[in-house]
């Protein structure tokens, strides 16, 4: 990509460029996780030792743990409903989530729920 040089002038004079400045606004973030295998070289029987994997709401969904927690934020306390939720996530991000998606989801929560008061 080949970068444009703009002149600019200003009462007569050519100005020259200092600094650039860049602002970016990030709605949504990466979550790296990281998972150490170990060995110990002495134990010849083990072999290698995994961690763990952190446990998530929705293991296998597309959504991260904290936008599940947003999404349920939005809708019991801020009383947006998920076809509105759907709508602003297509309108400000252009991510196109089906609604079955989002409702899986919040569906997964309240089945954690009613597990935890069993």
């Amino acid at each position: 990509m080949q970068v444009r040089q703009v002149r600019w002038r200003y009462q007569g004079h050519w100005l020259r460029r200092v600094r650039s400045t860049r602002h970016e606004a990030v709605e949504f973030f990466v979550t790296r996780i990281l998972r150490e295998k170990r060995a110990c070289a002495s134990c010849v029987e083990q072999g290698v030792a995994t961690a763990s994997k952190p446990v998530r709401i929705a293991p296998k969904s597309i959504f991260s743990d904290e936008v599940i927690i947003d999404l349920l934020v939005n809708k019991y306390c801020d009383a947006v409903p998920l076809y509105r939720q759907r709508a602003i996530l297509m309108r400000d991000l252009g991510i196109d989530v089906a609604l079955t998606t989002i409702n899986d989801a919040v569906l997964r929560v309240g089945e954690l729920l009613i597990r935890s008061l069993a």
